[in-house]
Formats: structure tokens, sequence, C-alpha cells
């Protein structure tokens, strides 16, 4: 889920890392705009992550729909919890492969 001047709307995650993620999203954003996300995912067990970043890059992509680049604020809190979904995120794969 982003958060921004346009209101709420839902994107897909291509890539994320704990400085920034990628997104496939409906919407455009402005590049240096500030936006807040929250990643959540349905094979990661525990609370929802809740972040903040800058638009970095934001280009139309066929679809239509845009490809968003988003570098995180890294603090304290938030980004132990955004390690922690990753290593879920991890888990869930590794999971996946043994089936």
């Amino acid at each position: 889920m982003i958060r921004g001047p346009l209101g709420e709307f839902s994107a897909t995650v291509i890539d994320v890392s704990p400085l920034g993620i990628d997104l496939n999203s409906p919407r455009h954003l402005k590049e240096k705009e500030r936006i807040g996300l929250t990643l959540r995912c349905d094979a990661v067990r525990g609370p929802a992550v809740p972040l903040s970043g800058d638009v970095r890059t934001c280009r139309e992509e066929p679809g239509p729909s845009y490809y968003i680049h988003v570098d995180f604020d890294p603090s304290g809190n938030t980004e132990k919890a955004l390690q922690t979904f990753l290593w879920g995120l991890e888990e869930a794969r590794r999971k996946l492969r043994k089936r």
C-alpha cells in the first residue's frame, strides 16, 4: 500500500532491500516526493511494516503502469522491522522450494 498526496493505493513489489524498494504502480508519483508505504505479504507472519521514503525514479511502463524506486529512511525500529520482514520472505521462499 502506498500513501501519498493522491491518497492510498496498492502497488506490486518488484524488489525490496533494506535500502529501498522497486514497485509497479498504477499511479504516477513525482521524483523527490516523500511517501509512506505499508508492506504486507500473506506468506510472512507478523504485522505489516510501515515505512517512509523518497521517490527517486518514476517512469512510465507499458500497461499503463509506472516503475517506481523509493529510497527508505533508515531509522531504528523501522530498519529492524524491515529486516524481520525480509527474513520472513526468505523463509517463505525456502518453504516453497521444499514442496
